[in-house]
């Protein structure tokens, strides 16, 4: 590769680049992880392993891509940051960049059916998922402007954006994703609070309310030495005291009115 002492525009480009890509390794990171509890959401309900295999294919391709931009992110920090120790920059066109492929393609016919299939997926995927990088269209222009840098980075964090929000998504349309989202990360005392107030909305579920309390506030006094009260208890009572408020509640209605003298 051929390196050429770099201009003044060029450390200047240089120094606000070395920042933004700090900050978009930063961002596909986190959006990366942000994915995580999406994945492990769809891929621990059986339900929705089977029902959603769409989407955990589009989760996992967002998840790579939020990762690949952060690697990006990363390459080109250590490019700029060499750049600036050393006042010089690499002398690469798009010319250059094909010639390593065409000569790859020139002793490999073999495998042309194989790349083939592999632009087209990666054509597709670019098109449905990544946002379109229409700033090369215009590069010229742009880096006339000094407005190339800063395009650059927006089309990048808008493609994080648009690969690790489906969480979000997912939790406000979807009742079935938000039930098992809930069982993998809720707590144990909100899941038991929510199928008390599923099982009974009468007063005797008080009880049971204010034993969780109660427990709760002994495992706090104790160091957790006392066991919590399981969530299958917690129901089963519940549901047993919903039955003796009906029942008190059906004898009540059933008995005889006093003969009126």
């Amino acid at each position: 590769m051929i390196y050429v002492p770099a201009s003044s525009e060029n450390m200047v480009t240089i120094e606000q680049g070395l920042y933004a890509n700090l900050v978009l390794f930063a961002l596909g990171l986190f959006c990366f992880f942000l994915n995580m509890p999406l994945l492990y959401t769809l891929l621990k309900s059986s339900k929705l392993r089977s029902e959603a295999k769409m989407l955990i294919l589009m989760a996992f391709g967002d998840s790579v891509n939020c990762l690949a931009i952060s690697a990006l992110g990363l390459y080109r920090y250590n490019l700029y940051s060499w750049s600036a120790r050393s006042g010089q920059v690499p002398l690469q066109t798009a010319r250059t960049c094909a010639e390593r492929p065409s000569m790859w393609l020139r002793s490999s016919r073999s495998q042309l059916k194989r790349i083939r299939a592999y632009i087209a997926v990666a054509a597709i995927s670019t098109v449905l998922v990544a946002v379109p990088d229409v700033k090369q269209l215009l590069i010229n222009h742009l880096k006339d402007a000094s407005f190339d840098e800063w395009i650059s980075q927006a089309f990048n964090w808008l493609c994080l954006i648009a690969s690790s929000f489906n969480i979000f998504v997912y939790l406000v349309i979807s009742k079935e994703f938000r039930c098992e989202f809930c069982k993998c990360f809720a707590s144990e005392k909100l899941e038991a609070l929510k199928i008390i107030a599923e099982c009974s909305q009468t007063p005797d579920a008080i009880k049971v309310l204010r034993k969780m309390g109660l427990c709760w506030k002994s495992i706090a006094d104790k160091g957790g030495h006392q066991k919590f009260l399981k969530l299958s208890d917690l129901q089963t009572e519940a549901v047993v005291l919903a039955k003796r408020h009906r029942s008190r509640e059906q004898d009540r209605n059933s008995e005889p009115e006093p003969p009126v003298a």
